[in-house]
């Protein structure tokens, strides 16, 4: 039998899972549209791996030889965690929970705890997403991921690699409300702590109504280029909504393009008008701390724009950095070459230059208005504190530390905290109405005996 368990595998009727078994036999209906699966109790694969396959552990539901490999029907985890999940094939690519899936697929409210070592296109839960000619939805809402993640390129937390081409984009592809605790060990190039890398394989711009949502992740990466806390690598061509979305990045010996929401986003082949081509990331903030090469900022490591035009927006976001160092091209917010960052906010502890070229509080580039940085960000270059730079496009305009923990400050730039944003007046800076308020002390001075 295909399934051994009960449920017909209809959406009144899925097929339910209880043990690692069970969970096994979802690969035997992949490029199967149509078909529900429910996880119906946590699962602890350490046993089935030890006697299935203790050498190289599991092995991913659906593979990249072609997409009739692929997993397009509904799993539903109920809440439920997949556990011990270990994988190693460290010279074969397509690694996850799920190897490969394509569009119809649906993947929610699933936990995944595991430790996975792979070559390239390696995810917490899915390798690789290529959207097939039925152009239907995609998405994966509500998952998380905690563990360790060793690969070459195209790495995340969630997803190691998301595919359009022209014909063939879903017409929606959502995901939302994931969190991922992760530590990355990577060798190559883009990771990110959601999705390593968003791509395509044609030559025009598409909008692939891509929207990326109300995620936290908590990640540390070691080594690599092309680092994002969301998103590490994002093919202009490729055009995205990415929102509401919280990192702590912690990147550690890295190289070039590193940034607490994204890595790297590529030129376009084609020259095209900004506005009908452009990428938001709106409404994101990102902590932790930074040491890597060139090109670093704490939210865009470096947004490679065609010279022609203005394409991608970044609005209403903000950074606080323990530090972020690097050797040229760093800044609060942006790296490089960003088109337009705005009404968005800076609170780093340090910036770094190590070699002495372009050092920012707010962003290398000329585009951008309405923001603000705090006055007493620390300013090294090559091992030389500077004195406060003078309010401007690049630094933005001084702020005191005081005046950042208020709503009114954030309001006059326009954020909404009737539906998105949430503060401890005087206490904390902005956080998510859907996250826990930070914790904080009351402290009171008393005289000494």
């Amino acid at each position: 039998a295909q399934f051994s368990g009960s449920g017909k595998g209809t959406e009144s009727d899925p097929y339910r899972i209880y043990n690692a078994v069970q969970l096994n036999q979802v690969r035997n209906f992949l490029n199967k549209k149509g078909v529900y699966f429910s996880l119906e109790a946590d699962i602890d694969m350490t046993d089935w791996i030890a006697e299935n396959n203790p050498v190289q552990g599991w092995q991913p539901i659906g593979n990249g030889s072609s997409s009739l490999s692929a997993f397009s029907g509904t799993f539903n985890g109920n809440g439920h965690t997949i556990s011990n999940l270990w994988i190693n094939r460290s010279s074969s690519s397509y690694i996850g929970l799920f190897g490969y899936i394509t569009s119809g697929a649906n993947i929610s409210n699933l936990n995944v705890e595991g430790n996975y070592k792979g070559s390239s296109v390696v995810g917490g839960i899915v390798g690789y997403v290529y959207s097939s000619s039925s152009r239907d939805a995609i998405n994966i809402s509500s998952c998380s991921f905690r563990g360790e993640i060793n690969g070459s390129s195209s790495v995340g937390g969630i997803i190691g690699e998301i595919e359009f081409d022209y014909y063939s984009r879903p017409e929606e592809f959502n995901i939302s409300d994931c969190l991922v605790d992760c530590v990355f060990s990577v060798s190559q190039s883009d990771i990110g702590g959601l999705v390593g890398l968003i791509d395509f394989d044609t030559d025009y711009p598409i909008d692939a109504n891509v929207n990326i949502s109300q995620n936290q992740t908590i990640c540390k990466v070691v080594g690599g280029s092309n680092i994002g806390g969301i998103i590490g690598t994002m093919d202009h061509e490729v055009i995205v909504n990415c929102q509401s979305n919280y990192s702590h990045l912690t990147a550690m010996n890295c190289k070039d393009n590193i940034g607490g929401i994204i890595g790297c986003h590529n030129d376009y082949k084609y020259e095209w008008s900004l506005e009908d081509h452009n990428s938001n990331y709106e409404n994101n903030y990102s902590t932790g701390i930074i040491f890597g090469a060139n090109y670093i900022g704490g939210i865009v490591g470096i947004d490679d724009f065609h010279e022609r035009f203005q394409d991608n927006l970044y609005n209403k976001n903000y950074a606080r950095y323990q530090k972020i160092s690097g050797h040229n091209y760093v800044a609060g917010l942006c790296g490089e070459y960003v088109a337009e960052i705005n009404n968005s906010v800076a609170i780093n502890n340090v910036i770094e230059t190590k070699s002495g070229n372009d050092l920012k509080r707010i962003k290398n580039g000329d585009f951008g208005s309405s923001n603000l940085a705090w006055t007493l960000t620390s300013m090294i270059r090559n091992g030389e504190k500077l004195p406060i730079p003078s309010d401007g496009a690049a630094n933005g305009t001084s702020t005191g530390l005081s005046t950042l923990k208020l709503q009114a400050t954030y309001e006059g730039l326009g954020w909404d905290f009737d539906d998105i944003w949430k503060i401890e007046e005087t206490e904390s800076f902005p956080y998510f109405q859907w996250q826990t308020a930070p914790p904080y002390f009351s402290q009171t001075l008393k005289k000494g005996d």
